[in-house]
């Protein structure tokens, strides 16, 4: 009930971030503020007009449907696409300064930093409640900046090799994704884009013809006969 006092037993995980509490008990003291509970409504067509622009509630389960699909598919086709560039960086050698991936870290974090900021935490706050520090979200970010740093330079090679170079098209097809991921309007998210921003689009859409291309070639050579 609203304003009860409770006691809550817990026990840590052995593997804890903070080894002075790993595997140990503890009791937390809370006071019940307030009780929410869930009402779900009737999937009815008042219901559909109520959160979509469909007059019935059949129509909207089918552009749900329809919408859930097309992400399904498209997770697939992301997930064979990152398994065919895996698979061009492990037949690829590539030897990678520590400079080079000490600045990978450096960027990642300074990522993090600004995923944080916009959620209102700081960096430093929320790896001090970790128990870690910069240096040590440094070490541990390095296997994944050598994948980064990896995938980009062998993508980089397959994309001169091949002389991709997007077309405006193909731009323009980057920059209405990254809108509808923000869920904003096409034109307006590419007239607030910096000069940079253009570029890291102009790249993304090079690589997706990248993405594109090994994947023609993979379903290319799936077909041929033994």
């Amino acid at each position: 009930h609203v304003g009860d006092d409770l006691d809550v037993n817990v026990t840590f995980p052995e593997q804890y971030h903070s080894e002075e509490l790993a595997g140990k008990d503890a009791v937390f003291h809370v006071k019940v503020n307030g009780i929410q509970r869930v009402e779900k409504p009737e999937q009815d067509d008042d219901f559909a007009q109520d959160v979509s622009d469909f007059d019935t509630f059949a129509d909207y389960k089918a552009d749900v449907i329809r919408k859930l699909t097309e992400r399904i598919e498209k997770n697939n086709e992301n997930a064979a696409k990152n398994a065919l560039v895996a698979k061009a960086v492990e037949n690829a050698e590539v030897d990678l300064p520590q400079a080079m991936i000490n600045s990978q870290c450096d960027y990642m974090i300074q990522e993090m930093e600004m995923n944080a900021a916009y959620q209102g935490i700081k960096l430093d706050d929320y790896l001090k409640y970790m128990g870690m520090t910069r240096e040590a979200l440094k070490a541990q970010n390095e296997p994944e900046a050598i994948r980064r740093l990896k995938n980009e330079l062998v993508i980089d090679a397959i994309r001169k090799a091949e002389g991709i170079e997007p077309t405006e098209e193909d731009i323009e097809k980057q920059i209405k994704e990254q809108a509808d991921r923000y869920g904003e309007d096409a034109e307006d998210f590419k007239k607030n884009l910096t000069e940079q921003q253009q570029e890291y689009l102009k790249d993304d859409a090079a690589i997706a013809l990248v993405l594109d291309l090994l994947m023609k070639d993979a379903k290319i050579t799936a077909r041929k006969p033994e």
